[in-house]
């Protein structure tokens, strides 16, 4: 199938043209599979109430109408409109670097990079679209697209690196494909249970990373395999720890690689997981209920935050072909981690990251 995806902060227009493999298919069948996040209930609704245009269709349709190769499918999605896929978050980014051709934000939790699934506007590329394209920042005008060039998880925070144009988007991709940008993360995780870690230690982690199972569910859980092993894909965490507060622990992850969950999955697997971290601390039932909506208080209880305790706090790249790299942090720690080990000093964290980036 073809996707095409017109975005401004007031509404999200996605077009589809039904290749073969979806002829004769039911509508709401194909709107699930294509858009990987809105449940088949609210895809009927969204059918229903005329949000969904099936051209050279007229007329009301029903969800089960079938659909045939070459058909147009145009779905829209007004912000905070009867469509809107998603609650709104109030908490702003901070701005850390910008100019002609990067923009380089401090993502809060819950904003999304790019408009996905059940997260439409809610997200960093329609954030700087509406910052830059209107009022705010108007000395540095764009074409107006913003273009993602890495990413991190929905509720994991800070920096997030974007370009203005595809040249600059095309540079700073290829520093993040072959593995030329430098990350660290700050995280707090529980304290082991048995071999507890002590303040100063280090732990370079090579565990393999893989999908769980084939199917949707098993695919939200990666899992770890040896090194030595044919299984997954090769994975390296090097940790940190910082301090030790009780039960909990702070620590600075640098990652050689980018396997999904990397960071998490390696920590959970050492026995340290991260604190509120849904999946790999609650498992997968907990997560699910979380997704659903239908999360208990013992679930939140044993969350004890509401996002999982992970920030990326600073990067060493270049930003422009030719440059030398830099090394940026994010200017603030997270209120949530704050709150969490009010102990913490973004001077020590700093001055940790400088000796190894």
């Amino acid at each position: 199938m073809q996707i095409q995806r017109q975005f401004c902060p007031e509404k999200i227009v996605t077009e589809f043209i039904v290749s073969s493999d979806y002829h004769h298919k039911r509508l709401d069948s194909f709107l699930f599979e294509a858009l990987r996040g809105p449940s088949r209930s609210f895809l009927a609704n969204r059918i229903k109430d005329g949000s969904v245009v099936v051209s050279p269709y007229e007329g009301k349709l029903r969800p089960s109408v079938k659909i045939l190769t070459g058909m147009k499918i145009t779905l829209t999605t007004l912000n905070g409109g009867e469509g809107e896929l998603e609650e709104f978050k109030p908490e702003v980014p901070h701005l850390v670097y910008n100019d002609d051709d990067v923009v380089i934000i401090d993502k809060p939790p819950f904003m999304t990079t790019h408009p996905t699934g059940r997260k439409i506007f809610y997200c960093a590329t329609v954030w700087c679209f509406d910052l830059f394209e209107k009022k705010e920042i108007k000395k540095n005008h764009s074409s107006g697209m913003y273009h993602s060039v890495h990413r991190i998880d929905r509720e994991t925070s800070g920096l997030l690196v974007m370009a203005k144009n595809s040249k600059s988007a095309k540079y700073l991709s290829m520093q993040f494909e072959n593995h030329q940008v430098r990350k660290c993360y700050l995280l707090v995780a529980h304290q082991r249970k048995e071999n507890p870690l002590m303040e100063g230690d280090s732990l370079a982690i090579t565990e393999r990373i893989k999908e769980s199972g084939e199917s949707r569910r098993e695919k939200i859980l990666m899992k770890c395999f040896p090194f030595e092993s044919s299984l997954g894909k090769e994975a390296h965490t090097d940790f940190h720890i910082v301090k030790v507060y009780g039960d909990f622990i702070v620590a600075l992850a640098f990652p050689k690689t980018g396997r999904q969950h990397q960071i998490r999955v390696h920590a959970a697997f050492h026995g340290f997981p991260l604190v509120g971290d849904k999946i790999y601390k609650g498992g997968l039932e907990l997560f699910l209920r979380y997704a659903d909506g239908i999360e208990t208080k013992e679930d939140k209880e044993e969350m004890i935050i509401e996002r999982q305790a992970l920030h990326a706090f600073a990067l060493e790249m270049s930003l422009k072909n030719g440059e030398e790299k830099k090394v940026l942090f994010t200017p603030e720690l997270p209120t949530d981690f704050l709150k969490l080990i009010p102990q913490l000093e973004e001077e020590d964290l700093t001055s940790w990251v400088k000796k190894v980036l």
